[in-house]
């Protein structure tokens, strides 16, 4: 029920649990594949849990990041030495970065497949206009992405400093954002 380096479970523990926990049967499947994850890929953080110097939900964040990688089993317990000892001592948010590198230093090659494959869908999206407006959706690469984001910033920053003749406060912050997106558009205006 698990991935790679797991061992096989028994079917019928699925319906055993699941009328225990009174959960679907696709839920139970996912929570056992979940728990032999997390057991026997990263055995390591498994006992941190155990030990409860580590939260569940976070070694479960581990084991679906590992997962949504595509690493293996051995690959797996490389990132669970490298994390193990640090997880308790970092902020989550720190150690979530962390293991984002773990995971590219285990398998740099699995990475670059990651990364053309994300590279191939690239684009900008927009929604049909409903009520006078649009969804705009965009995936750029890294560099560009942080570019737009930084510009949009620094308009919307301007915006804020604009001038108010009628003494109330600046718009906020998602509209002044949407106003320099939209300002970008005609490159004079921009």
């Amino acid at each position: 029920m698990g991935a790679d380096g797991t061992p096989p479970g028994a079917e019928f523990v699925t319906g055993e649990l699941q009328a225990l926990f009174g959960c679907h049967p696709t839920t139970m499947k996912a929570r056992i594949a979940d728990a032999l994850n997390l057991r026997y890929r990263h055995p390591r953080l498994w006992d941190a849990v155990q030990d409860h110097h580590v939260e569940a939900w976070q070694a479960l964040a581990v084991v679906a990041e590992c997962i949504r990688a595509g690493l293996g089993g051995q690959e797996c317990l490389q990132v669970d030495d490298w994390l193990a000892d640090g997880i308790e001592l970092l902020g989550w948010a720190r150690a979530r970065r962390l293991l984002k590198g773990l995971i590219v230093r285990v398998d740099p090659a699995l990475a670059a497949e990651r990364a053309a494959r994300k590279r191939a869908v690239r684009g900008v999206w927009t929604s049909p206009i409903e009520d006078g407006q649009v969804h705009l959706e965009a995936r750029l690469d890294g560099i560009d992405g942080l570019a737009l984001e930084a510009q949009v910033a620094r308009i919307a920053k301007y915006l804020a400093g604009d001038a108010r003749t009628d003494g109330l406060a600046p718009d906020p912050l998602p509209l002044r954002r949407a106003r320099g997106v939209a300002l970008l558009a005609p490159p004079p205006l921009a």
